[in-house]
């Protein structure tokens, strides 16, 4: 993400994913190539999780996380930027008055660490207590890979279809997406989502500062 062009009298900036960096640092011709940016661009690191053992590679001028994200590994100081991508929420998110049609909304990808399972169990014992909440769980679904069976949750069909009668099923939606992973929709579509409910469920206990749950404290939804 090019966040400010280089120009003669300015150098510019350029933000790279953890994810991209790990790609990156796999292929020497072009971590040399970013290499020889510098100078002209101050290249940062945007951390897409926690890192409480991070190995510091001045390369990157510096890293954008919550301060309490990243932790060095040999202690050194840490040139950070204390905000992420859950800061920067669009101007489609914001409180809304129009009529709320969902109780519940949930939007997480089909991963383990979401503790789907644990949503689901949570939507069963409201509606065992009588409780006949609408809810609309939002899941894109990461295309199958074999080697990935113990990170994704690939047979979340099953495990809704075992837990909730039909009649359930009618307040209850699972919209599982296999398309456009992990954004099938645009942003505007999205927010139209936020605004449509009444609270926002967030169930993964180790992810910190996601884009969903930033988007709801932006539109107003606990």
């Amino acid at each position: 993400c090019i966040l400010k062009a280089s120009t003669e009298g300015s150098p510019g900036v350029v933000i790279f994913t953890t994810p991209e960096r790990d790609r990156l640092l796999k292929e020497p011709a072009l971590e040399e190539r970013l290499r020889s940016l510098k100078g002209k661009w101050v290249i940062g690191l945007h951390h897409n999780w926690h890192d409480y053992n991070f190995v510091y590679n001045p390369l990157f001028d510096f890293s954008m996380a919550g301060e309490d994200d990243l932790l060095a590994a040999n202690g050194m100081a840490i040139p950070l930027i204390p905000l992420d991508a859950c800061n920067f929420v669009p101007a489609y998110f914001q409180p809304s008055e129009s009529p709320k049609f969902w109780d519940i909304l949930y939007i997480a990808r089909a991963v383990r660490f979401k503790r789907i399972p644990e949503f689901f169990q949570s939507i069963r014992s409201l509606y065992d207590r009588g409780q006949t909440c609408r809810v609309l769980f939002i899941c894109p679904l990461p295309p199958y890979e074999r080697k990935e069976r113990t990170t994704v949750f690939y047979n979340i069909r099953d495990a809704y279809d075992e837990m909730f009668s039909v009649p359930e099923k009618e307040l209850f939606t699972l919209l599982t997406l296999d398309y456009q992973y992990p954004f099938p929709f645009d942003l505007p579509t999205l927010a139209h989502f936020y605004r449509s409910s009444r609270i926002f469920v967030h169930s993964a206990d180790e992810e910190r500062r996601c884009r969903v749950a930033a988007y709801a404290w932006a539109s107003g939804l606990p």
